[in-house]
């Protein structure tokens, strides 16, 4: 008897112990693994997407975060395989869901995430690998996963099938920053076990398509065009490959020593800055283009799911593993790990800022036209100053410098003349006093 006091004894314990541990489990992960990440190309604000939080927000770089789930919780979503943002309104995000049931939605929000409604779609999807704001065919966005490739109109929501012949599964849709007629995409079939890859390209918006690159025996993560070259991409699969003739040949093939499979990248084209992460759970960055890699000081101890460079400032960078969300500021030279502390359930209002710069109209405009840059409520401690303005082009290249020549009333505007510049996406630098802001605009045809 007194043996089998000694057995309840200690499986009581046990449970004590099981329960206390998921107790603390549960509480140091409330808010579940991160999946996807995007940081907004204005205000630095962070977005991302947890397996038990929902989408999270953060408007001081991960220090704090708040839930903006409003929408998402009657479609009983589960995490966002990715986020993007519209270039031409910032307030404007479309993720791709995993749902329950084992499906996949497309979700839209045009506040800045304070609300998010779903998106109908053709058929049921059962993953979103992957979607694409064209800076070169404002209305539209182009969506890939397990139905293919689709190209969207957004007003109408109008889907029209863009898939690759004989192709089902799609991975990657990209499109060329000056002609909205070249697209590239990736996709996906099982052979032999193995999920391979392979590369598609089109000149005419997706009606026709040529395949430039069988990617062996890896899936393609990501794809990357360059805004000064139509012929040029790099490709992400087990390393990075580079064309440079619209897929003709891929002579260029980069990767630290020791790689296994790339599982996560984002590349920095202003910097060439590369930052990888390997399947092993080790992390690189090249600042050559790839030439040359470095290995980083983050911990082991994770999967990579994203890698994202801040588009404000490539030294930058935050990863996403399923062990947590880590970022560096100092171009990896250290790391800390972001907790997801909840201070909200739902956004909150920024505070007023000392004047407003309001987004450049017409966006995108034509070659030879005049684009306006509006400022408004501006304070009388302010009117002291003329505003400054520097145009790059995607390099970091000054192209065009001007001032509005005078000091600002309450409400000013400021002309930036594109004659000089060529179609493609521009970014603008705006001071006034010790204040500063900077966005983007496109040029097309």
């Amino acid at each position: 008897m007194r043996g089998t006091w000694k057995i309840i004894i200690c499986f009581v314990s046990l449970g004590i112990l099981a329960i206390s541990f998921c107790r603390d489990l549960y509480s140091q992960s409330a808010t579940g693994i991160p999946q996807s990440l995007l940081i907004d190309y204005n205000s630095g604000d962070v977005y991302c997407s947890t397996t038990l939080g929902g989408m999270l927000k953060s408007t001081n770089n991960g220090a704090t975060w708040m839930r903006v789930q409003s929408g998402l919780d009657t479609m009983r979503v589960q995490f966002a395989h990715v986020i993007v943002q519209d270039p031409f309104d910032e307030r404007h995000l479309l993720a791709g869901f995993s749902a329950s049931g084992g499906s996949s939605i497309l979700v839209e929000t045009t506040n800045a995430g304070l609300d998010w409604r779903r998106r109908g779609s053709p058929g049921d999807w059962y993953w979103i690998d992957d979607v694409t704001f064209p800076e070169s065919d404002p209305g539209y966005a182009w969506v890939a996963g397990s139905n293919g490739v689709w190209k969207v109109e957004l007003q109408s929501n109008r889907w029209t099938d863009r898939t690759p012949p004989g192709e089902t599964s799609c991975t990657n849709v990209r499109v060329d920053a000056s002609n909205p007629d070249i697209v590239w995409c990736a996709c996906e079939f099982t052979y032999a076990s193995f999920l391979q890859g392979r590369v598609y390209r089109s000149a005419d918006g997706g009606q026709g398509w040529t395949r430039v690159l069988d990617s062996l025996p890896v899936t393609v993560r990501k794809i990357f065009l360059d805004p000064r070259d139509q012929g040029s991409a790099f490709v992400v699969d087990r390393f990075v490959r580079e064309t440079s003739d619209t897929g003709a040949t891929w002579p260029g093939t980069y990767y630290p020593d020791g790689l296994t499979v790339i599982t996560g990248a984002d590349f920095d084209r202003k910097s060439s800055t590369w930052f990888i992460g390997d399947l092993n759970d080790s992390l690189y960055t090249s600042t050559d283009g790839g030439e040359s890699w470095k290995a980083l000081p983050l911990p082991v101890g994770g999967f990579y799911t994203d890698i994202v460079i801040s588009p404000l400032d490539p030294c930058r960078v935050y990863v996403v593993r399923n062990d947590g969300l880590f970022q560096t500021s100092d171009c990896g030279r250290s790391w800390v790990e972001n907790p997801f502390d909840i201070v909200t359930s739902v956004v909150g209002r920024k505070p007023a800022v000392k004047f407003e710069i309001r987004r450049p109209y017409p966006n995108p405009v034509k070659a030879g036209e005049t684009i306006t840059i509006a400022f408004g409520n501006v304070p009388p401690a302010e009117m002291k100053y003329p505003a400054m303005v520097a145009v790059r082009d995607p390099l970091g290249r000054k192209v065009w410098e001007g001032t509005s020549g005078k000091y600002l009333g309450e409400n000013s505007t400021l002309a930036i003349p594109t004659s000089a510049l060529g179609p493609g996406v521009y970014y603008y630098f705006i001071s006034i006093g010790g204040k500063y802001a900077q966005g983007r605009f496109v040029v097309v045809k």
